[in-house]
C-alpha cells in the first residue's frame, strides 16, 4: 500500500496513495495534530501507534508478566509498548484512556525502523531544550505546556497551555509492571545516557517547572515527535 502525508488545518493526515510512491508503513488513516512553537513543529498529542514506520509491529504487554519479560530481557529487539494505565485484578492492562496514547519503552523509540512518521522524530535533549527556553525557561515552561484545567490533571493543576502543546498524565510503566506517578507526564528524549539508562521530561500537576530525570530503558514514557 502506498501512503501519503499531508499536513493540513494543523494535523497529520496520513491515508493511502495509489498514484505515488512512498514507504509502507503505519498512520494509514491516523490523524494528528500538531503546533508550531518557535522554530519548531511538535505534535500536540501522545504518540499512539502500535507498529514501526515500516509496518512492522512493535511488542506489546497485555499483562503485567508480559511487561515484566520485556524488563528481564533488555535489547534493542525488545521494543514494547504498555497502555498508560494500572492493571487489573487479574493483571492485565486495559485501554482506559486513548488520550494518554501509549507508553513505550527507550529500545522502541530508538528502533532503526523509526517510531514516528516519516520526516518526524523523537526529540533529542537538546531540542526539548530548545522548546522550554522559548517558552520562557525550565521554571516556568511546564505550565505552558500542561494542559490546562482538571479534566486529566489533579486538582492545583498550574497550567495555561499557551504554548498549544497541551502536555497530560500519562505517567510511567515501572520496571516491576506497576505504573509510577499517574498524576504525572513523563515525556521520553532519544538521547542515551548509559548502556541501560534513558532520558525522560517530566511535568507536574502542582507546579509550572519542566524537569528532567533519568530513567531505566526498559521503563515505559510517552512520546511526542518533532519534525525533523
Amino acid at each position: 500500500m502506498k501512503l501519503a502525508f499531508v499536513l493540513l488545518l494543523n494535523t497529520i493526515i496520513i491515508f493511502p496513495l495509489a498514484a505515488q510512491i512512498f514507504p509502507q508503513g503505519l498512520f494509514v488513516n491516523k490523524q494528528y495534530k500538531f503546533i508550531v512553537i518557535g522554530t519548531q513543529t511538535w505534535m500536540a498529542e501522545n504518540l499512539n501507534i502500535a507498529t514501526y514506520r515500516d509496518g512492522t509491529s512493535i511488542g506489546n504487554a497485555t499483562t503485567t508478566s508480559e511487561w515484566v519479560a520485556y524488563v528481564n530481557n533488555p535489547g534493542i529487539a525488545d521494543g514494547a509498548w504498555v497502555y498508560p494505565t494500572a492493571a487489573d485484578g487479574s493483571g492485565n492492562f486495559l485501554l482506559s484512556n486513548p488520550d494518554y496514547g501509549k507508553l513505550y519503552n527507550w529500545y522502541a523509540i530508538s528502533d532503526s525502523r523509526g517510531l514516528c512518521p516519516i520526516n518526524w522524530h523523537v526529540p533529542s535533549r537538546a531540542e526539548w531544550r530548545t522548546l522550554y527556553t522559548f517558552l520562557g525557561g525550565a521554571a516556568s515552561a511546564g505550565g505552558k505546556l500542561k494542559e490546562s484545567g482538571t479534566a486529566h490533571w489533579a486538582a492545583g493543576n498550574v497550567a495555561t497551555n499557551t504554548s498549544g502543546f497541551t502536555a497530560l498524565p500519562g505517567g510511567y510503566m515501572g520496571g516491576g509492571a506497576s505504573l509510577g506517578n499517574a498524576i504525572y507526564g513523563y515525556y521520553w528524549a532519544s538521547d542515551d545516557i548509559a548502556s541501560n539508562m534513558g532520558y525522560t521530561y517530566l511535568l507536574y500537576p502542582s507546579t509550572a517547572v519542566i524537569d528532567s530525570t533519568n530513567m531505566g530503558k526498559v521503563g515505559g514514557s510517552a512520546v511526542r515527535c518533532i519534525h525533523d
